[in-house]
């Protein structure tokens, strides 16, 4: 001040929603993202004489929304090619403390005909508040139908009001139950001892009966009977001679 005499300063901050606060000059102040804050400033002298000037402060947020999103991998039932899975909640977080706007994209080889409200390629959009730090995908989406002995990815993007975004990928694997092995379902896959059990997705094959077996007419797909000449009905011998069956 001109007159060298002594100057008292008061500080006064007015939020974006109108909100006056006194503050003390030297003071801490912690500013919202994005949003806009004005400190004025006023000094007053002994004979009564003031200046004001005026402080805008805009803290932009560059941060993008921390994500997290887990691998799956789930086991198919015997006898099934799919498997329902429950995709795991996709954990956001934003340190604005606002909306977050979470977009997942669906996989291709989902099956659409055990999901009808489902659509291929497609997003499904669920609005959700940072409050919360884990949120469960939109129910219409929550459990899908997903093909054995495939990789499913399912990709997430998050985004603020302020246009930040931030991306992660969900993996989940169904693998394929082995039926020849599965010793709950039965031994070899239901198959023969004398055949070999070919696992297959969702099921099982039974190779041929070895030489010198027939499938069996009963259950072609599984027995085998011997193909055995000294049977009496099959029996070339003469009543006199002894039939002898060399094979297997």
């Amino acid at each position: 001040d001109n007159s060298g005499m002594e100057t008292a300063m008061t500080m006064i901050e007015v939020n974006q929603s109108g909100l006056v606060t006194e503050r003390v000059p030297g003071e801490q102040i912690d500013f919202s993202l994005n949003a806009p804050s004005h400190i004025i400033y006023t000094a007053r002298d002994d004979a009564g004489n003031e200046g004001t000037c005026v402080t805008s402060v805009l803290v932009d947020d560059t941060e993008p929304p921390a994500m997290s999103c887990p691998n799956i991998s789930v086991l198919a039932n015997p006898w099934q090619d799919y498997a329902d899975v429950t995709v795991e909640p996709v954990s956001v977080q934003d340190n604005s403390g606002g909306a977050v706007a979470l977009v997942v994209l669906l996989p291709k080889n989902i099956t659409v005909e055990r999901n009808s409200s489902i659509k291929e390629n497609t997003t499904a959009i669920v609005n959700v508040s940072t409050s919360r730090l884990d949120m469960q995908i939109d129910h219409q989406t929550t459990t899908l139908t997903l093909q054995s002995g495939t990789t499913h990815l399912f990709t997430w993007t998050a985004s603020t009001g302020d246009g930040l975004t931030s991306q992660c990928t969900t993996t989940v694997y169904v693998q394929d139950t082995n039926e020849c092995t599965d010793v709950a379902t039965s031994a070899n896959g239901g198959c023969s001892h004398l055949r070999e059990c070919i696992d297959t997705v969702g099921g099982r094959r039974c190779a041929p009966c070895p030489l010198g077996w027939l499938n069996h007419e009963n259950n072609s797909d599984t027995e085998c009977i011997s193909l055995n000449p000294c049977l009496p009905s099959d029996n070339p011998c003469d009543s006199a001679a002894s039939c002898s069956h060399a094979g297997p």
